[in-house]
């Protein structure tokens, strides 16, 4: 010590040594608050977060992602929808359809989670009611196609509720008998095609092939 009782200079660049150490080591916590503080809009349905991104609706595609696969295609007079059977025993069944019978021409089936699947077409089955009391027709496939994306994008909207973890299939035959077939994911878009596989990712090309065996609609 000096006769002042300050730190002699080895004792005092020591201590602002041990300072400065303490500082760099705890920046790295410091910088990563951001990234923690945006945590939060993981759990906002209707906040995007600063990369423009609206994290309920991606964590809902992944709950459908990694479900039992589900096949369509079209073939030339009908289109065909399929799912292999995974149960853990052959006695036992789902208590919801796999596939949906909405009008005498269309259906739809689903990968992802059966209590949405049952919530959906419950829904759509009342639009679909309400166009035939109105119109005295059934409601085309097309149709029918953008109810359920309509139905699938309000969840990803309404306050309270959550997206639907669920990836749909709609099929059909349109007014001039021709097939059709939609796919329609969890944020409501709507694509056309010929064929898709959707969900499935906990499952192998086995598991997809033995469903394309098993026709349970058409």
């Amino acid at each position: 010590m000096t006769p002042s009782g300050l730190p002699t200079p080895p004792q005092f660049l020591l201590r602002i040594i041990l300072i400065l150490v303490l500082i760099l080591t705890t920046l790295p916590t410091y910088k990563s608050l951001p990234s923690h503080h945006d945590d939060h809009y993981a759990f906002s349905l209707s906040t995007f977060n600063p990369q423009g991104r609206l994290l309920q609706v991606e964590y809902a595609a992944k709950s459908a992602s990694l479900s039992v696969p589900l096949v369509g295609y079209l073939t030339s007079t009908t289109c065909v929808l399929t799912r292999p059977l995974s149960v853990p025993s052959p006695d036992l069944r789902p208590t919801y359809p796999r596939v949906f019978k909405l009008t005498s021409k269309t259906m739809t089936s689903y990968t992802g989670i059966p209590s949405d699947f049952a919530h959906l077409t419950h829904s759509v089955s009342s639009s679909v009611l309400q166009w035939r009391s109105e119109y005295g027709e059934e409601m085309p496939v097309n149709v029918v196609a953008f109810e359920v994306a309509k139905f699938m994008q309000g969840h990803t909207m309404k306050p309270g509720v959550r997206p639907l973890g669920l990836c749909v299939l709609v099929g059909g035959l349109d007014v001039s008998g021709s097939p059709r077939l939609f796919q329609i994911n969890s944020a409501g878009d709507v694509t056309e095609g010929t064929a898709f596989v959707v969900g499935g990712a906990n499952f192998n090309a086995e598991d997809v092939k033995r469903a394309t065996n098993t026709v349970e609609g058409g």
